[in-house]
């Protein structure tokens, strides 16, 4: 499971309120195609409960228009991170799991009196992107029902067993409160959250456009007759041999080699293939990397920036390891055809929308059209990366030129049903529609 070890970052979401979610409204419209899920619309009125401190002597209805108002729509964002947990770990969506896009529109934020002194009731009104696997959305509208926790600031503590010092409603290994939503699960076993800890949540999926005969724009790939791939593996904890991440990166070599690159860099944590296809010449450059550490940041910044393709394969440390904030003054080439595939943890609500913002431009408000980006939507294994990563850019080296549909097609089958992160492609609407 690649989800949290490492840099955390501490806010999930780019923008929460109406304001600042739609500081570019059309990255949300890209279609997207995914061989097990597919893309909802998903909304939904939601319900919170806020300690206000004793110095509050303000009418609750005046909460908004206090000093107190920023406290309450970072609790609000606090209390959405939470639909990680609840449509991942909790057991109405374990055969049909979900995430949602990050960008989400939060508007009609009211407050008014608490059910207990001493506290006040929050209502607002939530509306984004999403991705289910398939099954859930047989139809094309669907209303489900999911639990949030009432009171996000005290929900972790009271996840703890009277007389315990662990909170025995998340993962056993990522067991503290910095990611606590990301694992958390009142139905757990043992856990002693009870219905009056959780808000009971009724929801409406409508289901969006898929994408159909879409392909890769090989054409401008290929345009000088070169193509730069830059294939960063991350490690699992450390660079000893029996790492999961370290497994990988020699998997990946071995399969490479057996592909017939040509190995011109060989160095113990970088190596350099070249393929000669019909097309042109493919130079692929490895790099074994602890995502943490600076060195990361450095290649793949320079990754994303010079090469065509940017391929990254680990932990996505809570979308942290590659939010653009991270990198100094990450600047993408505009008017470059480029293709990002992030293959870690729920990368889908990570490294999406706030990709295609580092694109866009006066004629494409979407950034889509120079950007093609590969995500996941719930928790990516280590030991399929390899197989997935290969399968991506045996398909894009093809002299076949398959379509974007067979490409995550083909991925998805070395994954398997049972291991499958939900991958899909974004922002291919607007490509071509034959492989040229």
């Amino acid at each position: 499971m690649r989800a949290v070890t490492g840099f955390v970052m501490t806010v999930l979401f780019s923008c929460t309120l109406t304001s600042c979610g739609q500081t570019s409204p059309e990255s949300s419209n890209t279609q997207f195609y995914g061989h097990d899920n597919r893309r909802a619309e998903l909304e939904f009125d939601g319900e919170m409960e806020v300690s206000l401190p004793p110095s509050y002597i303000q009418p609750v209805s005046e909460l908004l228009n206090s000093y107190l108002s920023d406290r309450v729509k970072e609790l609000i964002n606090l209390q959405v991170q939470h639909l990680m947990g609840a449509f991942t770990e909790h057991p109405k969506f374990k055969r049909t799991p979900g995430s949602i896009s990050g960008n989400p529109k939060i508007t009609n934020i009211q407050a008014t009196k608490g059910t207990k002194p001493g506290y006040a009731r929050i209502t607002y009104h939530f509306k984004d992107v999403s991705a289910f696997h398939k099954n859930l959305l047989v139809g094309n509208r669907k209303t489900i029902e999911f639990d949030l926790p009432r009171n996000v600031e005290e929900i972790f503590k009271r996840g703890i067993p009277e007389g315990g010092d662990e909170n025995t409603c998340t993962d056993d290994h990522y067991n503290t409160e910095g990611d606590f939503w990301y694992f958390w699960n009142p139905y757990k076993q043992g856990c002693p959250l009870t219905k009056e800890d959780l808000v009971s949540i009724k929801g409406t999926l409508t289901a969006l456009p898929a994408t159909q005969d879409s392909y890769p724009d090989y054409n401008r790939l290929f345009e000088d007759g070169k193509v730069s791939i830059t294939y960063l593996v991350g490690i699992d904890e450390s660079f000893r041999e029996s790492d999961l991440g370290h497994k990988s990166y020699k998997e990946s070599i071995r399969t490479l080699k057996a592909k017939g690159g040509k190995l011109t860099l060989d160095k113990e944590r970088q190596k350099r293939f070249v393929f000669s296809t019909e097309d042109g010449e493919v130079t692929i450059d490895m790099h074994l990397v602890d995502p943490n550490k600076t060195r990361f940041t450095t290649l793949a910044q320079q990754g994303m920036q010079e090469s065509e393709v940017f391929i990254y394969d680990g932990h996505s440390g809570l979308g942290g390891h590659l939010d653009p904030d991270r990198f100094y003054d990450l600047t993408l080439p505009l008017n470059q055809y480029q293709i990002f595939y992030f293959n870690g943890c729920s990368t889908f609500t990570y490294y999406n929308e706030r990709y295609f913002d580092l694109k866009s431009t006066d004629n494409d408000r979407a950034g889509s059209k120079n950007l093609d980006i590969i995500t996941t939507t719930i928790s990516a294994p280590f030991h399929i990366g390899s197989e997935n990563d290969m399968s991506f850019i045996s398909g894009l080296i093809s002299s076949k030129r398959p379509s974007w549909q067979s490409i995550i097609d083909d991925i998805y089958e070395t994954s398997g049903a049972e291991d499958s992160p939900l991958t899909n492609v974004n922002g291919d609407e607007d490509n071509p529609r034959k492989p040229r």
